[in-house]
């Protein structure tokens, strides 16, 4: 990429490389650069695509996008912008089973995969048939997304279900310094200092 910056085949590929290990933002600017420099319309519109699909995670404009992502799957069912995006409509329309499905298909395609770990860790985390689970995904994501407030939260109060409590005090700490925590985050910090013996904090 370093030889070769304005190549248009190196910045499709590279942005790809990228979204693959959960750079969404650096995939999302290398997808921007392919754009302006591709001269075919057919690679155009498929970088239009793959910004239209990641754009619902920073926006939420989940109404708008629902034709394109509809479109992208029936193109290419393996299509992982596609999955997440679909997954995200469909857990916010509160189908959380199908969410799931989603999200798994997605890890199929790229096994390390940190945002569909995160949001399957999400929705498991309620599930107690898959709470271990939910707590290996969320260990593999937050080793790549280590300044996630979300992630590191919920990995703090998965920690401390499973009798960490050094490490949930430690990650809860560290999210209240980037965020206001919520009442059930505060309530998980309160234990794990209590466990401690830390009784004045």
């Amino acid at each position: 990429h370093r030889r070769l910056p304005n190549n248009p085949v190196v910045l499709y590929d590279f942005a790809w490389a990228n979204y693959a290990v959960g750079k969404v933002a650096e995939a999302r600017e290398l997808m921007k650069r392919f754009a302006r420099a591709a001269d075919r319309k057919a690679m155009g519109e498929q970088a239009k695509t793959f910004l239209t699909l990641t754009s619902i995670s920073e926006e939420g404009s989940y109404n708008s996008v629902a034709p394109v992502v509809a479109a992208a799957l029936k193109a290419d069912p393996q299509s992982v912008p596609a999955l997440m995006a679909q997954a995200a409509i469909l857990s916010q329309r509160g189908d959380a089973n199908e969410a799931q499905k989603l999200y798994s298909k997605a890890l199929r395609r790229f096994p390390e995969f940190p945002p569909a770990q995160k949001q399957l860790a999400l929705l498991y985390a309620d599930d107690p048939k898959h709470r271990s689970e939910s707590y290996d995904l969320a260990v593999k994501a937050h080793s790549l997304l280590p300044d996630d407030t979300v992630l590191s939260q919920l990995l703090g109060e998965l920690s401390y279900q499973h009798n960490q409590f050094e490490y949930a005090a430690q990650l809860l700490q560290q999210t209240a310094k980037a965020r206001k925590l919520d009442a059930k985050a505060l309530y998980y910090l309160g234990m794990s200092l209590m466990q401690l013996q830390q009784l004045s904090e």
